[in-house]
């Protein structure tokens, strides 16, 4: 996993999941590699600050090859 602090991008959107379906939110990141989704998960979302506008992730290995394909 990636430790190092880096900006992804902003969060432009975020899609819930629809109705019967289990699973967490996802934020939609507009990233320099393109869209990027994220799950709104509490161990890859590890902060989240309103008042700065910031969410701390922990991004899992090969969720941003996941996103490119």
């Amino acid at each position: 996993m990636s430790t190092a602090p880096s900006l992804l991008g902003s969060v432009t959107d975020v899609q819930f999941t629809g109705e019967g379906v289990s699973g967490a939110p996802l934020l939609v990141v507009d990233a320099r590699e393109g869209e990027l989704l994220i799950p709104l998960a509490e161990d890859i979302c590890t902060k989240i600050d309103p008042a700065a506008r910031r969410i701390d992730v922990l991004l899992p290995e090969g969720l941003r090859e996941l996103n490119s394909e």
